[in-house]
């Protein structure tokens, strides 16, 4: 055969993924210089019960991939606890007097401001009286990872991380936001990592990966070739092309709920997508610079389900969605926000079977899912403010590069991004503090907004495996097999493909 030679170029190729190029530089440091460790807070084992006090989180094993049927205690009815009844969702057009506040905003014993990870403890003293809506199914619809801005075009914002997720580990390490009596920024590190210091974002949030987005973003070679950018994955979003879906069951639609059920499920788009795209394919960019100005699907049009994400467990029939594996059946709302606390390796997956771009997948650990769920003018429902929040490991999140076709054939990128995974560890898997206790997993979260929509058990499709080094979609990206003869250069030798 003939000899190939593919040249991965740049050294800012090289330095671009989530993962970033400081892996043999010094700790990174925040916009005054200092730096910092992340940590872990109180909790029992990974897939037991986790009840971290104001930092921790309860996490119920399932007795199946349904999440089993554990009981919450109290019921529903009877008057709301923080005052008159309230007809409709969180800010919704109906609201009553209830409180709105986010309730896991609170002052540490340091009296700093901290976003502690809400745990079953926040389950409402009483549910505001009314009877159970219908299902509602909501599709992710907006996402920002840590490295773009809040506003329609998601402008490039590297210190975007610092507000997304919870101070998951329960101490403040490096943040901006809580300094001693000395002014001195607090440094609790709660794991050790002898590698690095990462540090916390702003109220103490814990979001190592969100943080490292910021030299993707930075550097646009990785977008080109996989399509791992926020803009990316929000025009898919926003076009249809694949999201996530929420669904929330036996709720009450009012302010506080003690009793809901929440079910996530990969779906793979719209039925019946709109006339306009993205990416062309994966080689060419973003087709419209305005692609955000796009009309919102509408609530009626149903979305792909893929049947993985079905619960084995669920025994119903009829054209209803089915029970998701990924599920928490004692979840509530409380202030209007919803609070859902999902299985240990739990799935959650951008799928990108029917998109020029292949998405992302990974594994949550102690994941928490958190958001503000509402009715607009149309009564049509939604979410917003959302955080979903969880642990990652390194190997499972390296596993998901390669499913993407990033794997050896990227040289001297697959190596740095492997070698940051392992040594930019910022919390123990789970979720203790033990600070002689070597760091094990990495943070990660995303904020999230999501409009109502529809599907049921008619919108079951069957979805591709996920594949370990597939050849990666774009033509240019180096080929699977080919030898390294250096730091950027893939080679295919002689009898090779």
């Amino acid at each position: 055969m003939n000899r190939m030679k593919v040249v991965v170029t740049s050294a800012a190729l090289a330095c671009a993924v989530v993962s970033a190029c400081s892996v043999f530089e010094e700790p990174i440091l925040d916009e005054t210089g200092n730096t910092g460790g992340q940590n872990s807070g109180t909790g029992g084992s990974t897939g037991g019960s986790y009840n971290g006090g104001s930092g921790g989180v309860d996490h119920t094993p399932d007795a199946s991939d349904s999440g089993g049927t554990p009981q919450a205690t109290g019921g529903k009815g009877g008057g709301s606890s923080g005052g008159a009844p309230s007809s409709g969702g969180a800010g919704g057009k109906d609201g009553g007097a209830e409180s709105t506040d986010k309730f896991w905003i609170e002052k540490n014993a340091l009296g700093c401001q901290t976003a502690r990870m809400p745990n079953r403890n926040d389950r409402p003293a009483e549910s505001s009286p009314g009877n159970d809506l219908p299902p509602i199914v909501l599709a992710m619809s907006r996402t920002r990872n840590g490295a773009a801005a809040d506003d329609p075009g998601f402008t490039t914002d590297l210190n975007a991380w610092r507000d997304i997720g919870f101070d998951m580990d329960g101490k403040c390490t490096a943040s901006a936001t809580c300094l001693d009596k000395d002014d001195e920024k607090v440094n609790e590190p709660s794991c050790r990592n002898l590698n690095t210091l990462p540090f916390d974002g702003n109220d103490c949030r814990d979001n190592a990966i969100g943080m490292l987005y910021q030299v993707a973003q930075s550097s646009p070679s990785i977008g080109n070739l996989f399509g791992l950018t926020e803009q990316d994955w929000n025009c898919e979003l926003k076009r249809g092309g694949f999201s996530t879906l929420v669904r929330v069951k036996n709720y009450n639609g009012k302010l506080n709920d003690r009793d809901v059920r929440v079910d996530l499920y990969t779906s793979t788009g719209l039925q019946q997508l709109p006339g306009w795209k993205c990416r062309p394919s994966i080689d060419k960019p973003i087709a419209e610079a305005n692609w955000y100005t796009h009309a919102d699907w509408l609530p009626t049009q149903h979305w792909k389900v893929a049947d993985r994400s079905i619960s084995t467990a669920d025994e119903s029939t009829g054209n209803d969605l089915p029970d998701g594996k990924v599920n928490d059946p004692i979840a509530f709302v409380r202030n209007g926000y919803l609070v859902a606390l999902l299985p240990d390796g739990s799935e959650f997956w951008w799928n990108g079977e029917n998109t020029p771009v292949p998405g992302f997948r990974d594994i949550m650990h102690v994941p928490v899912l958190v958001a503000r769920i509402a009715r607009d003018e149309a009564d049509h429902w939604y979410l917003d403010e959302g955080t979903l929040a969880s642990i990652v490991y390194p190997d499972q999140m390296l596993d998901s590069f390669k499913e993407l076709g990033f794997c050896d054939n990227m040289c001297n990128t697959f190596t740095t991004v492997k070698n940051y995974l392992n040594l930019n560890q910022d919390v123990l898997t789970t979720l203790e503090s033990i600070p002689t206790a070597d760091c094990s997993g990495l943070s990660l979260a995303l904020d999230f907004e999501a409009l109502q929509a529809q599907a049921d058990r008619t919108d079951l499709v069957t979805v591709k495996e996920p594949v370990v080094c597939p050849e990666p979609r774009h033509p240019a990206a180096p080929r699977q097999g080919c030898t390294c003869t250096g730091p950027d250069t893939c080679v295919f030798l002689d009898g090779g493909k």
